[in-house]
């Protein structure tokens, strides 16, 4: 992870993950709050990059940890969903 421009914005680099990933991640970044802004980039030359930008107060460790959080407990829910689904 890198800062970017200001204080509030971030670089963050995720190896090996797809847009698959990095959508539902920065939808889940942008439901947090204290997140002004987050959108992500691939190319083929680099790995996929997603940019945050947050609002003045907010540390980036703490909004990562609670927007991972969310997206594990959506995880969770699916599963479950689908294991009812699957066993009847």
């Amino acid at each position: 992870m890198e800062r970017g421009l200001s204080d509030n914005d971030y670089t963050l680099t995720v190896e090996g993950q797809s847009h698959g990933f990095c959508n539902i991640f920065v939808e889940h970044l942008l439901k947090t709050e204290g997140v002004n802004s987050a959108a992500y980039k691939i190319t083929k030359i680099v790995p996929p990059e997603i940019f945050i930008r947050l609002d003045d107060g907010y540390k980036i460790k703490k909004i990562l940890f609670k927007a991972i959080e969310t997206l594990r407990t959506e995880v969770i829910d699916v599963q479950k969903t689908f294991k009812k689904t699957h066993l009847s």
